[in-house]
């Protein structure tokens, strides 16, 4: 997702077009994230954590993997919703901002599960609520961020199999092929969904249509969250 419908919009100029220069195969699967925090802001559900950054009316400060990620751009999402400021500190990756979360240096955030899920169950990061449109296998018990107390928000990144452009429709297909009935296979749905990882897929025509709305869709988040492309 990054990489073929955030970027365009979070730089001025790619070494690449994420529609000319490649032929869809097909997605793969959709990375399931959370709304987390340190345990010490005592906030023990997400009414609860809303009115405390709403309370401090910009000087609670949010972690991410960088500028432009999925991380930070479903935080400002968040904070739209909630008509809400936070201070957003961005770092180089997911694991040194959830460093700074578990140490109380930042506050709260949003992370991808499969970097966060062992901190969350052994009790050193609080999560209010996972951002999807239905609970997860990984985490049965914990409720959507909509059921938690926000409806109407959820969110994912996803994952896709592109080859180079011009590739022979015979050989796209192959690939679908071949991708789709591994990922409905035991083995795939196993190993995915202990990461937190939902196994998805498509036809190579569906990903070539999903792939400009989603382009569309991410343009207009980091335009409404004042992301000055790089």
């Amino acid at each position: 997702m990054s990489t073929l419908a955030i970027a365009p919009a979070t730089y001025k100029k790619l070494p690449y077009d994420p529609i000319k220069d490649f032929a869809p195969v097909g997605l793969v699967g959709s990375a399931q994230f959370a709304l987390i925090a340190h345990p010490g802001l005592g906030t023990t559900t997400l009414p609860d954590l809303i009115k405390l950054v709403k309370n401090k009316n910009g000087q609670m400060s949010y972690g991410s993997a960088g500028i432009g990620t999925p991380h930070h751009l479903m935080m400002e999402i968040f904070l739209k919703m909630i008509d809400a400021n936070a201070q957003h500190v961005p770092y180089r990756g997911t694991t040194p901002a959830l460093t700074d979360l578990i140490s109380g240096q930042i506050s709260f955030m949003m992370s991808d599960l499969s970097a966060s899920l062992g901190a969350i169950q052994d009790g050193k990061l609080k999560a209010y609520g996972v951002i999807a449109p239905s609970r997860i296998k990984s985490l049965p018990d914990m409720p959507t961020i909509a059921e938690a107390g926000l409806p109407g928000f959820s969110g994912s990144a996803w994952f896709s199999v592109v080859a180079p452009a011009g590739t022979p429709t015979t050989t796209v297909e192959k690939l679908n092929n071949i991708m789709t009935a591994y990922l409905r296979g035991p083995e795939a749905q196993e190993k995915l969904n202990a990461l937190a990882i939902t196994p998805v897929t498509s036809t190579p025509r569906e990903l070539e249509a999903f792939l400009p709305a989603e382009i569309a869709k991410w343009a207009k988040v980091v335009e409404d969250a004042g992301v000055e492309p790089q």
